[in-house]
C-alpha cells in the first residue's frame, strides 16, 4: 500500500512542559509537521481514579482529574486531524462528571 510507517513518541517528564513550558511550542511545531506527511491523531483521555467511586469521585478537582482538561486544551491548540476520547464509566454516569464532560465539549 506505500504507507508512510507511523512514529510515535513519548516524554518522561511533565506534561506542563508541553502545555505551559517550553516545549508548547515544540508540540505544535511537531504536530504540524507530522499533519503535513500523513494523518496525525491524539488518543487519551480522563484518568480513571479521579473519575470512579473507587477514587472518591474526586473529577476534574483530584489531583489527575485536571490532566482532562489539560488534554482537551492540547487538541484545541493542535488540531490534530483526529482524536480519540477514552471515556471512564463514572464520567457518565456521576451528575457532577456528567457537568464537566458537557463543559468540555
Amino acid at each position: 500500500m506505500n504507507l508512510p510507517k507511523p512514529k510515535y513518541g513519548h516524554h518522561l517528564g511533565s506534561i506542563d512542559d508541553f502545555v505551559t513550558g517550553d516545549k508548547k511550542q515544540l508540540l505544535h511545531d511537531l504536530v504540524q509537521e507530522a499533519k503535513s506527511e500523513a494523518l496525525t491523531g491524539f488518543i487519551g483521555g480522563p484518568p480513571c481514579p479521579d473519575f470512579s467511586v473507587a477514587g472518591k469521585n474526586k473529577g476534574s478537582d483530584g489531583d489527575n482529574g485536571v490532566l482532562t482538561r489539560v488534554y482537551v486544551d492540547s487538541i484545541v491548540q493542535n488540531q490534530p486531524d483526529f482524536f480519540l476520547f477514552e471515556n471512564v464509566k463514572g464520567l457518565w454516569r456521576t451528575v457532577k462528571h456528567r457537568a464537566f464532560y458537557d463543559e468540555m465539549k
